[in-house]
């Protein structure tokens, strides 16, 4: 049996963007987080935070479908791509919603529209960015929203090394190093899909 040094009912590896919103999402469902990241906390650059902040946030979902079908052909089923339809239209309200539970500017600015304008569903596609700022304010306000709930804990210097798998090679928890020395570190519903990978 594997004896436990810590344990979460999350496990996120990695303190990015994707790591910020998915420790968000879960600890607002009530889950108790950790997130575990290989840089020290006063050299900490993700690519979130470097990068230029511009995100995607269509204006019609079904146009919107019909673009990202037309881009990517039959390479990804139906379902995936209405499923990033309307998650991307929605992403401009929710980084709103962020940016205003924390007291930050949430003016957007358009920054531009699709990739390719003649395929169908062209004209719904708009790309933005904070008006305040570029990619390290968009981090600046999910590392606030993190700061901003208790039941996330961020382990620096922490980088996760393997996963640990049960007897039916189900995930249990991961292998981290911190301090120089390995710890195991338990996902309490890690067999449920509760080791989430982000960069």
């Amino acid at each position: 049996m594997t004896p436990w040094d810590e344990e979460a009912d999350v496990v996120v590896l990695g303190y990015g963007g994707g790591g910020a919103i998915t420790a968000i999402e879960a600890a607002d469902a009530g889950a108790d987080v950790i997130i575990l990241e290989k840089n020290p906390a006063d050299r900490h650059i993700c690519n979130t935070n470097v990068c230029g902040g511009i995100f995607i946030s269509p204006t019609d979902v079904e146009k919107a479908f019909q673009y990202i079908r037309a881009c990517i052909g039959d390479t990804v089923d139906d379902t995936m791509c209405r499923l990033w339809a309307e998650q991307t239209s929605t992403n401009k309200a929710y980084l709103k919603k962020l940016a205003d539970s924390v007291g930050e500017p949430s003016e957007f600015v358009r920054f531009g529209g699709a990739e390719f304008p003649d395929l169908p569903g062209a004209d719904a596609i708009s790309s933005w960015i904070l008006k305040s700022g570029s990619g390290a304010k968009l981090f600046e306000i999910m590392d606030k929203c993190v700061s901003a709930r208790t039941n996330i804990r961020v382990a620096y210097s922490s980088p996760g090394k393997r996963l640990i798998q049960g007897s039916g090679r189900e995930i249990l928890g991961v292998i981290a190093e911190c301090d120089g020395k390995e710890i195991n570190i338990r996902g309490r519903q890690a067999a449920s899909s509760s080791m989430i990978k982000s960069n």
